[in-house]
């Protein structure tokens, strides 16, 4: 990929939706008993915090725009997300659920990266692989407590 601004931007964005997806999650998890998912949703925040500093560093280097709107998906997920909860309720296995969903969507945005990481420097290319992995593993661990739950 000769030119990969477009790469970076789009998992800038896709990971700021994924900040503001945790964030709304954080804010729906009222109970008591939902202090332990509030914590790791909490940390997941945090750790895709520290993706867009890296990715921003890089987008730096590129003259890049950070703050472009957000990728239709990311966008898409918050209004339904929104919806959801008004018609679900607000219960741990319904958010675990939307964030299940939504963790689909920054898969397939890293998978997607991850394809075209030719000609991509190679400091680029070894934060976006690292990165996917923190995703893949974040993904698995919404999955095994939704399923816990």
């Amino acid at each position: 990929m000769e030119d990969y601004r477009e790469l970076v931007h789009d998992l800038i964005q896709i990971n700021n939706d994924r900040i503001a997806g945790y964030t709304k999650a954080i804010e729906l998890l009222i109970q008591e008993e939902d202090q332990d998912l509030r914590k790791v949703f909490v940390y997941y925040r945090s750790q895709t915090q520290k993706h867009v500093t890296q990715l921003g560093a890089f987008a730096l280097n590129l003259n890049l725009n950070q703050s472009k709107a957000p990728i239709v998906q990311g966008e898409l997920f918050r209004i339904w997300m929104d919806i959801k909860t008004t018609i679900t309720g607000t219960d741990r296995y319904s958010i675990l659920m939307s964030c299940d969903q939504a963790e689909g969507t920054y898969k397939q945005a890293y998978e997607q990266a991850l394809r075209n990481l030719l000609n991509v420097p190679l400091s680029v290319t070894n934060t976006i692989r690292q990165q996917a992995e923190h995703q893949y593993m974040e993904h698995n661990h919404i999955k095994t407590l939704r399923d816990a739950g």
